[in-house]
């Protein structure tokens, strides 16, 4: 186990090290969009209008690697890469503390699995991300989405090669910087091929994940 420790944190090193790289680009942005939000008048409003309009409909892009200890039906060290975009589709103003932006994300992921041996998994995630609060260093998240799971591992829960994959999250992101986050969260996945095969049990796990981002 060792030596995938090692894996992660040398990871999880050049993200953090990549982010440092691009954190400049990300605090020119800041530093335009604060000289923006300081100006007054019908001009400064309708270029927050049109800069918060134009927020809506783009892409944001980011690189996690986490790892995880799955447990329940099965029970795995897991090490993941997954690269994400991410589109805001609403944002609430008002609310309390339920106030804060539904996002749409795909996340495509390639996940190591060790128990007494190491297998591999590849996954194609849509999910609906809700994150709370207009706090940009710390937010709260839950997400959740179905999508496709490839599995070389063969056990009685999860006998196809292909299965579809059920995911609730909930965790926290703490931004170091603009370009750099530590994530924590807390998952819960239900994997089966929905009928397709005559061996259809399920397979159910859960656990806490632990891991850093890259936001470009």
């Amino acid at each position: 186990m060792l030596r995938y420790q090692i894996i992660l944190l040398s990871i999880a090193l050049v993200v953090c090290f990549l982010g440092t790289a691009v954190s400049p680009l990300h605090a020119a942005e800041l530093s335009t969009s604060s000289a923006v939000g300081k100006g007054t008048g019908p001009s400064s409003e309708a270029s927050a209008s049109s800069e918060n309009a134009s927020d809506k409909g783009t892409w944001d892009w980011s690189v996690q690697v986490q790892y995880a200890r799955e447990t329940g039906d099965c029970d795995y060290n897991v090490l993941s890469i997954a690269p994400r975009c991410s589109r805001r589709l609403l944002q609430v103003e008002k609310g309390g503390p339920l106030a804060g932006r539904l996002l749409f994300v795909l996340e495509p992921s390639v996940q190591l699995l060790e128990d007494e041996s190491v297998n591999a998994e590849l996954r194609l995630m849509p999910l609906l991300r809700y994150e709370f609060g207009s706090d940009e260093k710390i937010v709260p998240f839950v997400e959740g989405g179905v999508g496709l799971l490839w599995s070389n591992c063969r056990t009685d829960e999860l006998y196809s090669e292909f299965t579809f994959s059920n995911q609730l999250r909930a965790g926290l992101d703490y931004h170091i910087k603009p370009s750099v986050s530590l994530r924590i969260e807390g998952f819960f996945e239900h994997a089966s091929n929905a009928g397709l095969a005559s061996h259809n049990p399920g397979m159910e796990v859960y656990g806490p994940r632990l891991g850093c981002v890259l936001h470009f």
